[in-house]
């Protein structure tokens, strides 16, 4: 994490069709490219239009938030664990449209079953 915020990988925020773009943020670990004060200027408008237009959703214990990164920006506000066993803790699982996306060396030749 820490290599992250030091040394980003240099990643397009916008991509995929002009009118339908597909949006890839993650604040904290992205700088603009050769200290571009437009870009970053760009990228900081951004960053506070998403807290502007954000909504709250609280996930009752027992229900399941599905969220498609395709359509939905999505994060989860900073919080303060107590380990006390009050906390409620989210699991994920991610769903993944291409399984050879999911594992690194599986390839058609390679093809593996994933339970």
């Amino acid at each position: 994490m820490l290599r992250m915020q030091s040394d980003p990988e240099p990643v397009a925020v916008l991509s995929g069709e002009h009118d339908r773009p597909y949006l890839r943020i993650d604040y904290p670990f992205m700088t603009c490219a050769g200290e571009d004060s437009t870009a970053q200027e760009a990228l900081d408008e951004l960053m506070e239009e998403l807290e502007r237009v954000q909504l709250d959703v609280v996930v009752e214990q027992g229900s399941l938030a599905v969220v498609d990164n395709y359509v939905a920006v999505h994060g989860r506000r900073a919080f303060r664990a107590t380990h006390d066993g009050t906390d409620r803790w989210l699991k994920r699982m991610i769903v993944s449209r291409d399984l050879r996306k999911t594992t690194p060396h599986a390839s058609p030749g390679n093809a593996r079953i994933l339970f």
